[in-house]
């Protein structure tokens, strides 16, 4: 079954259309107080669990908004992308002092793994999977929690 709404309504379409913004600008504020104590967590976790050879990866890390998708970045750059953020890994401004590479030349290979010189495969170190996965019962509770302030 369809509803149709139509400016014949004598303006109904358009307060329908404006109410429905106010609560998607509502639920999306609710939702982002909901879970900046959360994001604060993953970030403080992903810090801490990052290998720290020269601290260069680790001072990368940081929470964007309005991220586009699951996984993106450019090179080794690391992005993990939930509701309306991204906690991302690498650096293209942010060098290792020790090596001389920007960090997003290397995220990939120290989160994920990769084979070494002598033909052995290092196993890896996922960070930032592993603060999300620690934390992500407490995002979804947050939501919930967003979602029935709202009344939805």
């Amino acid at each position: 079954m369809s509803v149709g709404v139509f400016e014949e309504s004598g303006g109904t379409k358009g307060r329908v259309m404006g109410s429905l913004m106010e609560i998607q600008e509502r639920m999306d504020e609710m939702i982002a107080e909901q879970l900046e104590e959360v994001w604060q967590k993953i970030y403080d976790a992903a810090v801490a669990m990052c290998p720290k050879d020269t601290g260069a990866l680790a001072s990368s890390i940081k929470i964007i908004e309005g991220a586009v998708g699951e996984f993106g970045g450019g090179g080794g750059t690391l992005e993990r992308w939930i509701f309306d953020r991204s906690i991302i890994a690498g650096d293209a401004m942010i060098i290792n002092p020790r090596t001389g590479l920007a960090t997003d030349q290397y995220a990939f290979l120290v989160h994920d793994g990769h084979r070494m010189r002598n033909g052995m495969f290092w196993e890896g170190e996922p960070f930032l999977d592993e603060a999300l996965a620690m934390y992500w019962d407490e995002l979804e509770a947050a939501v919930d929690k967003a979602m029935k302030e709202m009344g939805v």
